[in-house]
């Protein structure tokens, strides 16, 4: 869904954070005051948080930097780049027209209202807070695509070293964590049939900034807590920028070589490495032992005491430390 025109110039002047009278946005933009309500009421039914105060006016929660379709597909090129203001899920969306879509091809979203996770749950999408992207990819083979959310982390990781953050580390499959909570999360979903090659969406959400009153069902953090070493840190354009190139560069090396490639990198960014952990199907522990890593193929290396080194394949399984 696209905001409407008058939607959009009043959330450039919301912007910055700071309170604004509906009278002086109304002439900003060419509209009266009672124009401006109806317009902020709008926003409010979307699910988009505006605060409002008597004799002050309109705000947002924090200052928020929105997406710039034209300025991303000018400087990235290659695939096509669509911004959408509030959707369910970008999975779903790019995955209803995957037959026309192209490797590569990216749409991001200022907000989800059905954003989903592993293993069914759902991913909370505060409006202009997050980095959300799915990203279209093609293979000619099922078989060849293992490994590839794993890939699609190490990505992420190495764009948010990079431009200054630190204190990370890959929890697998897939996820990022800090001080020991969820800062992004990936979700691959395949369309295609066996024999007939594999298109997929792969799908990110990275936290932001924090804020107060979300409800998330487990320890998460944003990349505004996370530690940084730098003058200044990245913006919001420039973290989205990084990501995009970085994601699209290691899924066309995935394609030639597939996750061998990755596999020493990610080991050495790997959380709970060398310490004991459970494999937990559901809320049941379905085993226990040392994690050493992932293997050419990224499954989880669990050196067991009964059944020696079992190789633990991504799916219905979640990875926690062992503290008993």
């Amino acid at each position: 869904m696209r905001l409407s025109p008058k939607i959009h110039q009043i959330l450039d002047i919301l912007s910055d954070g700071r309170f604004h009278s509906g009278e002086l946005i109304g002439q900003a933009i060419g509209i009266s005051r009672e124009r401006v309500s109806v317009y902020i009421r709008e926003l409010r039914s979307k699910g988009v948080q505006v605060f409002s105060l008597q004799r002050k006016g309109y705000s947002l929660p924090a200052p928020a930097e929105l997406l710039d379709e034209k300025r991303l597909n000018e400087s990235l090129g290659g695939a096509r780049i669509e911004c959408v203001d509030i959707i369910d899920s970008t999975n779903s969306y790019l995955l209803a027209r995957i037959n026309e879509s192209e490797s590569g091809e990216c749409v991001l979203a200022e907000m989800q209202t059905a954003g989903r996770g592993r293993r069914g749950h759902t991913w909370v999408s505060p409006f202009a807070s997050q980095f959300i992207c799915s990203m279209c990819w093609k293979f000619d083979s099922f078989d060849k695509i293992q490994g590839l959310s794993l890939a699609a982390g190490l990505a992420q990781y190495d764009v948010l070293s990079e431009l200054g953050y630190r204190g990370m580390m890959l929890k697998w499959p897939n996820d990022i964590y800090a001080q020991g909570r969820k800062l992004s999360g990936t979700l691959i979903e395949c369309s295609g049939t066996e024999g007939n090659g594999c298109a997929l969406v792969s799908g990110t959400g990275i936290n932001l900034r924090r804020l107060s009153g979300v409800q998330i069902d487990q320890p998460w953090i944003s990349l505004e807590e996370t530690e940084f070493e730098g003058n200044a840190r990245p913006t919001r354009m420039e973290i989205t920028g990084g990501i995009i190139v970085r994601t699209r560069q290691y899924f066309r090396e995935f394609s030639e070589s597939g996750f061998a490639v990755f596999r020493d990198r990610w080991n050495e960014k790997c959380l709970y490495l060398n310490e004991p952990v459970m494999m937990l199907d559901g809320s049941n522990v379905a085993m226990r032992g040392v994690c050493r890593g992932v293997d050419d193929i990224g499954r989880l290396l669990l050196e067991t005491k009964d059944r020696g080194l079992v190789h633990c394949m991504a799916g219905v399984l979640s990875l926690r430390p062992d503290r008993g």
